[in-house]
């Protein structure tokens, strides 16, 4: 830890199997002017190291459910790790039709969850229609 304060952000959870609706939802938070982690961006270093440190800082967690988050082992520990550190998670559907069962059924219980798949994904408009 360097003692340099750290700015809250919103962490993006997510397997990679879905990671073009995840760059296109960091754009437009981003336009928002909000801060974000997004591995892609932000990975340095140790893999757990650096996901211990970004749920750590995090205001918001938003995990991508799938059924490829699921089957990730460093997808759980994210998710179980937010979730002990009593995060706020949002939920974002990444799979039309996925009914998640298992760890990802129970930590979802019944939390309401927003859809980023099919027609949402045909374009720009319809993804920012989303996020307002």
């Amino acid at each position: 830890d360097s003692g340099v304060a750290t700015i809250e952000h919103i962490m993006l959870s997510y397997n990679w199997d879905h990671q073009e609706v995840i760059k296109r939802i960091n754009s437009a938070l981003k336009a928002r002017d909000y801060t974000v982690w997004l591995d892609v961006e932000k990975m340095q270093g140790s893999t757990v190291d650096a996901m211990a440190d970004a749920v750590a800082d995090a205001a918001v967690v938003c995990y991508g459910i799938s059924q490829a988050y699921k089957e990730s082992t460093n997808c759980r520990m994210e998710a179980q790790y937010a979730f002990q550190q009593k995060k706020d998670m949002v939920p974002l559907m990444l799979e039309e039709g996925y009914s998640p069962n298992g760890w990802l059924g129970l930590l979802l219980g019944v939390r309401l969850w927003s859809g980023f798949y099919g027609s949402v994904l045909s374009s720009a408009g319809q993804v920012e229609g989303k996020m307002a």
